[in-house]
């Protein structure tokens, strides 16, 4: 814990030295520093935007928090970030990360620095301790992902969480992609102690569809002051670029509690944390079919393939989650029949009767 706590203050400490090598904190001017002074910490580009001094105040004090807080209150001001490997080994040492023996700390510290190391613009709101956290809704696969992105972003507080929005295809009655029944989604939002925004697709779905009635949720919910969504998504760039830019054009940001985590730490991380969940979807070009319907434990993690991401992030399986620290109660259920449908296999998960119980 030493050196994690270190190395958090060193984080803060480099983050308010950048602002200030940038951007003069009262006036917001330009300022230029002396090549080798304290300052100087040689990350590009410079600001050049206002920032109020209390912003300094409030990164410093990020540093008593976890690196994922830091990084959803950075993302949460409103950074644009890009990776630049080459000034993250510049700004906290080339073998830093490397000689950490810690993968879950590696990939917390990659995923803070991320968000710090290409800085090109920052808005901050009035500082104010009574002010209320910014609302938002959730992207709700009904899977692991998006159930310990819940669990995460409650647990650092950064934003209130008011709502899950789910796509459910309309023809089958079922969460897109997932394949969950809409009564398992419904006990789940009552589980989670949430109201779920529906947003229904056809099949097949023009893109052009989805983005129309996904933007017309989107304006319903904003109508309720909701102006950011948060992702589980973990390690795809197009896919948050499409997010983003998508989100910009109704006035509204992405969240991503879970971004660029070690994914073979996540998911044992998830697991230790009492999250279950079960296949319900398998692409058989990626997966044998014989891992749908299975459960997502440990047992399952160790007979993947290697060429397998064990969070499944490139579209290799799809869950549901039915219990863990996000649930108020576990979500009974048991595995159906397993069918192929268009070239992906399917678990269906059923609801158990809780009369039964």
């Amino acid at each position: 814990m030493g050196r994690l706590s270190f190395t958090l203050r060193g984080v803060a400490s480099l983050f308010s030295r950048r602002l200030r090598a940038g951007c003069d904190a009262t006036s917001g001017a330009t300022v230029r520093r002396k090549k080798g002074s304290d300052d100087e910490v040689g990350l590009r580009p410079r600001l050049r935007v206002p920032i109020r001094a209390q912003a300094l105040a409030r990164l410093r004090r990020s540093g008593g928090q976890s690196l994922g807080a830091l990084a959803t209150q950075l993302e949460l001001i409103g950074l644009s970030h890009h990776l630049d490997v080459a000034a993250l080994e510049k700004a906290v040492g080339r073998d830093l990360v490397a000689r950490d023996p810690r993968a879950v700390f590696a990939g917390a510290l990659s995923r803070t620095m991320r968000v710090m190391v290409a800085v090109d613009r920052i808005r901050l709101p009035p500082s104010s301790g009574s002010m209320p956290r910014p609302k938002a809704i959730l992207s709700w696969s009904s899977g692991k992902d998006s159930a310990f992105a819940l669990h995460e972003t409650r647990k650092f507080g950064e934003v209130e969480i008011v709502g899950l929005l789910t796509t459910l295809t309309s023809s089958f009655g079922r969460v897109s992609m997932h394949g969950v029944r809409e009564a398992l989604l419904d006990r789940q939002a009552e589980a989670v102690g949430l109201p779920c925004w529906k947003v229904m697709i056809p099949s097949p779905c023009p893109n052009e569809v989805y983005e129309r009635e996904m933007a017309s949720t989107l304006a319903e919910v904003a109508r309720d002051g909701v102006r950011h969504v948060v992702f589980g998504d973990l390690f795809l760039e197009d896919l948050r670029r499409y997010r983003e830019d998508r989100l910009a054009q109704i006035g509204m940001s992405a969240v991503f509690p879970l971004w660029m985590r070690n994914t073979a730490v996540l998911a044992r991380e998830m697991i230790a944390a009492g999250l279950e969940a079960r296949i319900t979807c398998v692409d058989p070009r990626k997966l044998d079919r014989s891992f749908a319907g299975r459960a997502f434990e440990p047992a399952f993690l160790e007979d993947l393939p290697s060429s397998v991401d064990p969070c499944g992030e490139n579209g290799e399986f799809h869950t549901f989650a039915w219990a863990g620290p996000m649930f108020s109660r576990a979500i009974e259920n048991t595995v159906g029949d397993v069918v192929e449908r268009d070239g992906f296999v399917f678990a269906d998960v059923l609801p158990v009767d809780a009369r039964r119980h």
